[in-house]
Parts: structure tokens; sequence; C-alpha cells
């Protein structure tokens, strides 16, 4: 073998030697690291969560993974490169930690986002305050204003706007109402959706208010 040959076989072997160093980090340095995800307040374990790992100095996270179902996310990276961190999650608050990935198992706990809800004010409207404010010409007379009052209803409803009401004898006989001019068959007397007046319009006003 000539001089020329053995110097490019020694060539060769060093290229050959050179790759299979350089290569060998490569595959051989990638740690896989575990990452688990909990809630901070009761411990229970998050799944889908999103985690997002770069080197420590890179300017954007380029890798991203979720939790599964036991809270726990699994990434790669060279062995002990150290890594930022960003878990999210809905309904949580979005968390960055440091780690270094060299094969343990790292928890992260996240806090759930306290809402402060504004002053809730409720205004309710009794069934009096709904039919003033109806459309429609009603007038309303509550019975507990006349509580403790010694009061005939003749009296009360004849001081309603638009009504009248007249007695057609004396103290027992029946009552005969008048509203806006028309009276006898032609309006309807109703006590909780039961007719109260006769044939003729005539109807007994028998309660008082005490």
């Amino acid at each position: 073998m000539s001089i020329s040959s053995i110097v490019h076989l020694y060539k060769r072997m060093l290229i050959v030697g050179f790759l299979s160093l350089w290569s060998f980090p490569m595959f051989a340095q990638l740690q896989p690291t575990e990452i688990k995800v909990i809630d901070a307040e009761n411990g229970n374990s998050i799944e889908f969560a999103t985690v997002q790992w770069k080197g420590l100095n890179a300017p954007t996270y380029t890798n991203s993974t979720t939790t599964n179902r036991k809270g726990i996310a699994k990434l790669s990276a060279s062995s002990n490169q150290k890594l930022m961190l960003m878990v999210s999650y809905v309904g949580y608050q979005t968390i960055t930690d440091t780690i270094t990935a060299n094969g343990k198992r790292y928890t992260i706990r996240l806090l759930p986002e306290s809402t402060e809800l504004a002053d809730v004010v409720v205004v309710g409207k009794t069934r009096a305050q709904i039919l003033r404010e109806s459309p429609e010409a009603v007038s309303v007379i509550n019975a507990k204003e006349l509580q403790g009052r010694s009061i005939s209803l003749e009296t009360v409803l004849n001081k309603t706007i638009g009504l009248k009401v007249g007695q057609t004898g004396g103290l027992g006989s029946s009552s005969r109402i008048i509203v806006h001019g028309l009276e006898g068959n032609r309006i309807q007397i109703l006590w909780d959706g039961i007719p109260m007046s006769t044939s003729d319009g005539a109807f007994f006003l028998l309660m008082k208010f005490r």
C-alpha cells in the first residue's frame, strides 16, 4: 500500500469518527421530562391544560402540548437544558416557570381566576304596580291600604275615577255599578273570575275593611 493510500484512508476515518461524535449528542442527550398540572386549591389534576415551552433565551414559544387525564404533559429537550414554561387553562391564571430538562417530574399549581361581580340591584313590582303601568285603563285598589279602617266597599268604589256605585234600597239591598256611563248588563262584575252580577247588572256589596 502506497503512502498516499494510507493518508487517504486515515482522512476518511477521521471524518467518519467526527461525524459519529457530532451526531451522538443530538440523539443521546434528549431528555423526556414530565409536567404535572393541578388545581392549587384542591389538588385535583387538570386535564387539557396547555403547556408551552422554549429555551431560556428563545424569543417565542415554539413547542406545546396538553395534559392527559392525569394532568400530565410530556416534553423532550436536551439534557440539562434550561426551559421556560407557560401553563394555561380556561378559568385559571396563566403561570410561567423555569425548569431543567433532567428527567424529573415538575408540578405546576394553577390558581383559579377570581371574578368580582358588580353590585346587582333587583327591583320587583307588585301586581298592583304592574296593572297601573299597563296600557289598559285600570284602576287598582290596594286592600292593604284600607286595613284598619271602617269603610265600606261601596265607599271605596265611589272614590274611583269613572266609577259610581248606587244602592237600589236601604242597607243590605243590591247595588248597581256605573262605569263611564255604562251600567246594567253592559258591564260585567267578576270576583276572582266568578261573575257576581245578576242578569240585570245588580250585585251585592257586603264586604267592609276593618
